[in-house]
This record gives structure tokens, C-alpha cells and sequence, in this order.
């Protein structure tokens, strides 16, 4: 390379570094001559552009092919678009993926067996560890779900005061289950047994029916 010019431009369009010398070298250009400064290189034995910005450490700008972009160290800024067409293997995909880019939010060791997923807000599901035995799934009043246990209900008559939709009443042997009127609402009551009389419907009780004896008018 010649002596550094004095002047601050130059009028050629072209500049040749390593005149006569084969592409197996590395050329480099430094923006300063102090320590650690940045610097583009072509690397001649990998036959690619290189940057750096300390002077010491180079990635790539890009294959020799030009067909893609390799990326070695360091964090990549920005956004890279890719076709509609284009697949990815399932190998090359590493770290957690947002909901945004069609993931979960969590990564395998935020989940556990029998985990349920819930969203709530962020850019990641929450997760509901697995309830134990006899538990059931509600809604707090957060409005998120969880697991809580069920409120045992203990043996109870079919005519109790657990049921509202019926008369309160013991049930006998030979009883009958129907359904009466109790001041404007339909309720369950019992029919006791009668003797050997057929049932039928009683007018004074309009729909109700007992038991009664019937008479023959022959």
C-alpha cells in the first residue's frame, strides 16, 4: 500500500489494495490507526467481506455465493422478512417464541405435567398447575380460571328443604311422586298410599290427584 496522501479526497474510481498480491490474503481497511478501531476486511481464505468494530474481532457480511447470510456471535437488530414461501426446520429454531410469533410465551422449564394454559394479558399464556383429585374448574372473581374443591353434598331426602322445586315431606312406603300446585308454582309432593281404591283426579284440587273410592250407580 503507498504512503498515506495528504489530501483529503481523490479524483480515481478506482483503489487496489495488495497490488500483485494473490486473493488468499486478508485485506483491511481501518477507519483510524488508534487502538481497537473498526474495520472492513476481506477475508481471502474464507472468501468473504468481514467487519469489526474494535479491529480485532470480524463477522460476516455475507457468503461468497451470496445465497445466504451466516450469523456467528453477537445480536442481530432489526428485522429480517421472510417469503410467504419459506419453511423453517423445527432443529433451527431455538428460544421462546411470543404469542406474536405464533408461540406460547413460556419456555419448557415454566411448564409442568397436566399444566393448563390460560391468556390474560402480555405477550405469553399463564399456566394452571394440575389440581389435585375431586377438584373442579370455576372462575374467580378476577375473572381467570382455577381449581377449586367441589362442595360435597351430603345424602339428602328427594322431598327435602335442599330441593326448592318440592313439598317438604317424609316419603312413605307405597307413596307416589307428582307434581301439585303450591300458590302459583308447581311443586314435587308426595301421594300417601291409599287403600284398595283406584286413583283419580280430584275436582275440588282441579289437576290433583288421591286416592278414592268410586261408587257404581247400577
Amino acid at each position: 500500500m503507498h504512503e498515506q496522501n495528504t489530501d483529503t479526497g481523490t479524483d480515481s474510481e478506482t483503489f487496489i489494495l495488495g497490488d500483485g498480491v494473490g486473493l488468499s490474503n486478508n485485506f483491511t481497511l481501518f477507519v483510524s490507526d488508534d487502538t481497537g478501531s473498526p474495520a472492513i476486511r476481506y477475508n481471502g481464505s474464507l472468501k468473504v467481506w468481514q467487519y469489526s468494530n474494535d479491529g480485532d474481532n470480524f463477522a460476516n457480511f455475507g457468503a461468497a455465493d451470496g445465497t445466504y447470510l451466516p450469523l456467528a456471535g453477537g445480536t442481530m437488530t432489526g428485522d429480517i422478512v421472510f417469503a410467504d414461501t419459506q419453511t423453517f426446520s423445527a432443529s433451527k429454531i431455538t428460544g421462546t417464541l411470543g404469542l406474536g410469533q405464533g408461540g406460547t410465551g413460556l419456555s419448557d422449564g415454566d411448564l409442568s405435567s397436566g399444566d393448563l394454559l390460560y391468556y390474560s394479558s402480555g405477550d405469553s399464556f399463564s399456566r394452571i398447575p394440575l389440581g389435585s383429585v375431586g377438584q373442579v374448574l370455576t372462575i374467580t372473581s378476577g375473572g381467570i380460571p382455577a381449581w377449586r374443591s367441589s362442595t360435597a353434598i351430603s345424602p339428602h331426602d328427594i322431598l327435602s328443604v335442599h330441593h326448592s322445586d318440592t313439598i317438604p315431606g317424609v316419603i312413605q312406603p307405597g307413596d307416589l311422586i307428582i307434581a301439585v300446585d303450591d300458590s302459583g308454582e308447581t311443586k314435587w309432593s308426595r301421594l300417601a298410599a291409599g287403600k284398595q281404591w283406584p286413583i283419580s283426579s280430584n275436582e275440588r284440587w282441579g289437576t290433583h290427584l288421591e286416592f278414592r273410592q268410586c261408587f257404581n250407580s247400577a
